[in-house]
């Protein structure tokens, strides 16, 4: 295990903060408490903390010692630590410490950023071509979607803003999560957002459904026209004959109406 590790760390942290005296060599923490706050952790005032496969005499500190639910409780009342992250931040002028201040907002309280680390991290930005066909409407369409390459989040703001970025040559670098994993995770995304990229295919698709109902419906209106002129030119002919063609014309119309799908089959 790595001598320092973020539960050696957050422990080591809370309790020199909350007024304990903490000595550490890096494979061990010796701590010595006040006796109000060895009385609120429910400890004693002084014991020696070990990371697990240390062969040395004290605890060890893992994430199933009763020392860390009173520590998390009393770190939460005080409000001296917090642990912010912010998954979708970047900024091209004034610096990140900027873009933190703008970003986070404390309620009720007052902070100040000690210092930042950087580091370097790579996005994934993969490009995916959607063709589609129903009957004689064809639809192609390029999108492109992009993640961060360890933590898979979306980074919509790189599609948008990469054409305006100034390109240079680097050398490749190795990826650390397996490809398959990040092609999966951006055709599940791409999925959730197939309905919107395909939505002008969808609307000429309805429009030409709905032409087809209009011309249908020209046509049934022609044809009773048709149908009852010889009665409208001689009312005391027998209009039995101009019902049943009447009648005969609903029929034909309705099953017109019905042959038309709500929706034609669609390949994608």
């Amino acid at each position: 295990m790595p001598e320092k590790t973020p539960l050696y760390q957050y422990v080591s942290q809370a309790l020199s903060t909350s007024g304990a005296v903490v000595d550490t060599d890096g494979k061990q923490l010796q701590c010595l408490l006040p006796p109000e706050l060895a009385q609120e952790l429910v400890t004693d005032e002084e014991f020696t903390l070990v990371l697990p496969g240390m062969e040395k005499e004290g605890q060890v500190l893992n994430y199933e010692h009763p020392l860390l639910e009173h520590l998390f409780d009393h770190i939460q009342q005080e409000g001296r630590l917090a642990h912010i992250v912010l998954s979708d931040l970047n900024s091209r002028s004034g610096g990140l410490r900027n873009a933190f201040q703008r970003t986070v907002q404390l309620d009720q309280g007052i902070g100040e950023i000690e210092r930042i680390h950087t580091g370097t991290c790579g996005y994934l930005l993969m490009h995916f071509r959607i063709n589609a066909q129903c009957q004689d409407i064809s639809y192609s369409e390029l999108t492109s979607l992009a993640c961060n390459e360890e933590t898979l989040i979306q980074a919509n703001w790189l599609t948008e803003t990469i054409t305006s970025w100034p390109h240079q040559s680097t050398k490749p670098l190795f990826w650390s999560t397996p490809f398959p994993v990040l092609y999966d995770h951006l055709q599940n995304q791409l999925n959730k957002t197939l309905e919107t990229v395909l939505q002008p295919f969808y609307q000429n698709i309805f429009q030409q459904i709905s032409r087809q109902r209009r011309r249908i419906e020209r046509l049934h209106r022609r044809e009773r026209k048709e149908i009852l002129r010889p009665l409208k030119e001689d009312p005391t002919q027998d209009f039995q004959p101009t019902l049943a063609a009447l009648e005969d014309a609903s029929t034909h119309y309705i099953e017109s109406l019905e042959a038309i799908p709500a929706q034609f089959p669609i390949a994608i």
